[in-house]
């Protein structure tokens, strides 16, 4: 059994993250645990809101309490339907990253929404708030686009430092069962002359874990490389070593993953030592 964070701001259901935890309990049980975090506490802000605005900032914020209730209502019922084991956890009023640090420290996997993770404060995803989730995670997260289908393809972004193949051990230690998956390692470079890193030691790790796999340089950024050729990308999930919390981003580069995010058409699995 696993434990699963599912983390959301309380006023919006991330429902294909959920999806993607019905698809896990298929293989075996887990348990599901809702973090609803606050991006804003709105109390904070109505000693200083003059007499005249003070009504519809009070029932403004009994409309998000309201919101917060039916999305914590909304998670119980579909764990209950699903027979998915699950607990509730309410965070503090405001945002606090160290209350989600917390949370995945005891867990093994973190799912949060591509498209609606605090966007109330931000649309443009991945937003600040996504971006300290992802950062502070002390375990592996996945961002899961609202219109997830199953996964039928991993593709990995390497380049050769510890950080993918720490990502690469993590999502095989996590997800046995995607190992039999059509599988490819990208490593993508401009340099044409530059050969993959420890191909040998690469192909001995990978060879020895995935059952229908190629590896694969292409001369061209890793940006570019999934603009060309957007067609692999059905049902696929994007593996890297993003993040990390030395505050450097490593496997290919930090703007390529939030690109991936920023189009909601892919799963992301993203882990950092």
């Amino acid at each position: 059994m696993k434990k699963i964070i599912l983390a959301s701001d309380g006023k919006s259901f991330p429902k294909g993250a959920f999806e993607f935890v019905k698809e896990l309990q298929q293989h075996e049980p887990v348990l599901l645990t809702g973090a609803f975090l606050h991006s804003l506490n709105f109390e904070e802000f109505l000693p200083g809101v003059f007499a005249m605005y003070a009504s519809p900032a009070l029932e403004f914020l009994e409309e998000e309490k309201k919101l917060n209730k039916q999305i914590r209502q909304q998670f119980e019922d579909l764990c209950q339907r699903n027979m998915i084991e699950y607990r509730v956890h309410e965070q503090s009023p405001n945002w606090n990253i160290e209350d989600l640090s917390k949370e995945t420290r005891f867990a093994d996997l973190m799912l949060m929404s591509e498209e609606l993770f605090c966007n109330d404060i931000n649309s443009y995803q991945p937003n600040s708030f996504m971006q300290q989730a992802i950062h502070k995670s002390e375990c592996p997260v996945i961002c899961v686009p609202e219109n997830y289908s199953p996964v039928t393809k991993i593709i990995f972004a390497y380049d050769g430092k510890k950080e993918s193949m720490f990502a690469m051990k993590q999502f095989c230690n996590l997800f046995p069962q995607f190992t039999a998956l059509e599988t490819k390692i990208i490593y993508a470079k401009d340099e044409a002359d530059e050969n993959i890193p420890d191909l040998i030691y690469l192909e001995e790790y990978a060879g020895r874990h995935f059952s229908d796999l190629d590896i694969e340089k292409v001369v061209s950024s890793g940006k570019k490389f999934f603009e060309e050729r957007g067609n692999e990308l059905n049902n696929c999930m994007l593996v890297s070593g993003a993040y990390s919390r030395s505050g450097l981003s490593t496997s290919l580069n930090r703007s390529f993953v939030e690109t991936i995010i920023h189009e909601h058409r892919i799963p992301v699995f993203i882990a950092h030592s």
